[in-house]
């Protein structure tokens, strides 16, 4: 995920995600540097590279990548939130859904959980 920090600097950071819709969820801490940013200025950018492999007799790597834009904010309706982190445990943990549900429910009051509303979208790919 790509930020403007409070101090005028460009933010990256490394995040687990899920698509549903026009939208991708990601979970956090409820405080730190990244929420700060998103509340001076909502504009986000978020990077994803998918099927890689390495070309190394031809100096080059082969790709497919997509730079998605929009607007991210906290979510703070408890339903919306829910639904969101089960998204993810469908995507990282599906074969913990039981133990997540239960997880989900002790830590939803403490666990912010953030949706990048993407206005549009710039995709690459390099196949040969």
């Amino acid at each position: 995920m790509s930020l403007c920090s409070p101090e005028g600097y460009g933010y990256g950071i490394p995040m687990h995600y899920a698509l549903f819709e026009h939208s991708i969820f990601f979970h956090s801490a409820p405080q730190g540097h990244k929420l700060d940013a998103i509340r001076e200025n909502n504009r986000a950018g978020f990077c994803v590279v998918g099927r890689t492999q390495l070309q190394p007799d031809c100096f080059s790597t082969l790709y497919s990548s997509v730079h998605l834009f929009g607007r991210i904010r906290m979510i703070d309706h408890p339903p919306e939130k829910y639904r969101a982190l089960q998204l993810l445990v469908e995507k990282y943990s599906p074969e913990h859904r039981q133990t997540a549900q239960a997880y989900i429910e002790r830590s939803l009051h403490r666990t912010a959980v953030l949706r990048l509303d993407i206005e549009h979208w710039s995709g690459k790919i390099k196949t040969k």
